[in-house]
C-alpha cells in the first residue's frame, strides 16, 4: 500500500512538471512590451533557452546604471548599481519575467521598488 501511494505521488509530481513546462511562464514585462521588445530583441532568438548577458541590458540601460542615485534614508543617496561587492549581474535584482528583488536587502533594509 505504501509503495503504491508513493508511486502515485511521484507520478503526479512528474506529470505536473510536464504540464507546466510548456506553459508561457516567461512573459515579457509591460515596460518592455510597451517599447515593442520581443524575446528576440534581447535573446537573439524567438524561443530562448538562456538569459542574455549583462552587455545586452547595458545596450539600452547603460546610462541609468551609471548615474542613477536612489534615496534610501532621509538624506542618504546610494548608487545601487555600484555595489561594494563589485560588479553584479543585472538579473540578480531585475527579474525581467517577474517581480524584481533588491539583492542589497539581504543585509540592508532599503525601501526600493526594483523594476
Amino acid at each position: 500500500m505504501l509503495k503504491s501511494s508513493l508511486l502515485a505521488v511521484i507520478v503526479i509530481i512528474i506529470s505536473s512538471t510536464f504540464v507546466f513546462a510548456d506553459g508561457n511562464t516567461n512573459v515579457i514585462n509591460k515596460k518592455h512590451l510597451d517599447n515593442s521588445l520581443t524575446c528576440k530583441s534581447c535573446h537573439g532568438v524567438d524561443k530562448p533557452s538562456a538569459s542574455p548577458g549583462k552587455d545586452t541590458c547595458i545596450e539600452c540601460h547603460g546610462e541609468v546604471v551609471k548615474t542613477r542615485e536612489i534615496n534610501v534614508h532621509d538624506d542618504v543617496k546610494v548608487k545601487v548599481h555600484e555595489s561594494h561587492y563589485g560588479e553584479i549581474d543585472c538579473l540578480e535584482c531585475h527579474k525581467i519575467h517577474g517581480k524584481g528583488q533588491l539583492m542589497c536587502n539581504q543585509c540592508h533594509k532599503f525601501n526600493i521598488d526594483v523594476k
